[in-house]
């Protein structure tokens, strides 16, 4: 939790307050408030310290405490809102008294000054200053897929305003409803991929406003949406005992053949799995784990060393691969040990460069999302749902669900099965 204190430096009668910032270990701030009172309104005669609020002996005095708990309180407010987004510093700080004070000429010379209105300009702001915006993870920097998301944003954006420039203040519900039309009806994107999208233009709004840009009295009902996958592609059971008992000559698929056995029993990120190597198994406890700390989340989990995992890399470790590649492979390797069924899904296009909802065969459908898609739904009713996620590392247990695209029926399903295995 933040706090703050006043600090009268001063020795005159009459001086500035100023305003120190405390949270942690992480931010240690003094500036300068420039809202003068009376010393006397501080220090009791009886005792030299100071006191944390003034004196309310006279109405001026009371007038002061009033407007410095106000302040704290808009302080607070602006910190909660903006501490995981971005860098608590003395330019953060100073916006938030001088919003407060309504220093208008300051902030609108200020603003007009660093900030550009436009909204293809202001992500390309956005992007130069992402080294020092506070990420999911406590730290500060965005990562490059989000860095290339807005780089996405600002090339649609371009082509959609065309010659008329979009600003900040533009950015309402009727650009909302063009917007998302523009992207699903004319460019043929997929409905969530628009949502996300329109979510990002979100984010470049809010953070226009916080440093004092003009934005739409309708923004707040801009939101943008994730829609749920509908088509969750996972190997079954006995496909893994397929694709186990498949020989391949090629030894770029006997090497993705470990990758994708290796994942469907450790249920991580491919971004996580293909680092995995020897040094990351441990023995904890006469027990033998894999410990990793996942690259999205910074989460260190420990993964239970399974007779199946140890039967895989028996005979060394596979070596690494990138993710494109292992993406490539992987399908070889389904389509050769027969994982045909048809199957609804989600196929790219190359022609339409869009990816189009039709029934092909499974193994064309395979991507590296399928590892970790794998353990959880073929794990589900058969453990404890917080024990899987234990070792995923998803967060809550809705996430979880979603992840794995689990129904009312599969709930209905798993309670008759535990209720009657109890009941034996």
């Amino acid at each position: 939790m933040a706090s703050i204190n006043f600090i009268y430096r001063s020795k005159k009668e009459f001086a500035p307050l100023i305003l120190r910032l405390l949270h942690k270990n992480e931010i240690d701030l003094f500036i300068n408030t420039n809202y003068n009172c009376k010393r006397s309104f501080w220090f009791d005669s009886k005792n030299k310290k100071q006191l944390k609020y003034p004196k309310t002996n006279c109405k001026e005095a009371l007038e002061v405490k009033s407007t410095i708990i106000k302040l704290e309180e808009h302080i607070f407010n602006k910190f909660n809102q903006d501490y995981n987004v971005i860098r608590i510093d003395k330019n953060w700080l100073q916006e938030c008294i001088d919003i407060f004070f309504n220093r208008v000429s300051y902030q609108k010379q200020k603003t007009k000054e660093l900030f550009p209105s436009n909204l293809t300009e202001y992500i390309s702001h956005y992007i130069e200053k992402a080294p020092t915006i506070k990420n999911s993870k406590g730290g500060f920097g965005l990562s490059k897929s989000r860095i290339d998301d807005f780089k996405t944003l600002r090339r649609f954006l371009k082509e959609f305003q065309g010659k008329k420039k979009i600003k900040i203040i533009d950015v309402n519900l009727n650009f909302s409803n063009e917007f998302l039309s523009w992207m699903i009806d004319d460019k043929k994107y997929a409905s969530g991929y628009a949502g996300r999208m329109l979510s990002a233009i979100k984010t470049i709004c809010n953070d226009a406003s916080f440093h004092g840009l003009e934005t739409h009295p309708q923004l707040v009902k801009v939101t943008g949406y994730k829609t749920k996958n509908k088509h969750i592609i996972v190997l079954t059971p006995d496909e893994i005992e397929l694709i186990k008992n498949t020989h391949f000559k090629l030894k770029s698929l006997k090497n993705a053949k470990k990758w994708l056995l290796f994942g469907c029993y450790t249920g991580q990120r491919v971004s996580d799995l293909l680092n995995i190597t020897s040094n990351n198994i441990h023995m904890r406890n006469n027990l033998e784990v894999i410990e990793i700390k996942q690259q999205k989340t910074g989460k260190q989990v420990t993964i239970p060393l399974l007779n199946e995992t140890k039967e895989i890399i028996s005979d060394g470790f596979p070596h690494k691969i990138s993710q494109q590649k292992f993406n490539d492979y992987i399908k070889d390797v389904c389509r050769i040990s027969g994982i045909d069924t048809i199957t609804e899904g989600m196929l790219f296009n190359k022609d339409s460069k869009r990816r189009e909802y039709g029934l092909y065969k499974k193994w064309q459908l395979v991507s590296s999302h399928i590892c970790r898609r794998s353990f959880c739904t073929n794990n589900f009713g058969t453990l404890p749902n917080y024990l899987i996620m234990s070792v995923t590392g998803h967060s809550s247990e809705k996430t979880f669900l979603g992840y794995i695209g689990k129904t009312s029926y599969d709930y209905a399903k798993q309670f008759k099965e535990l209720y009657y295995k109890n009941q034996s």
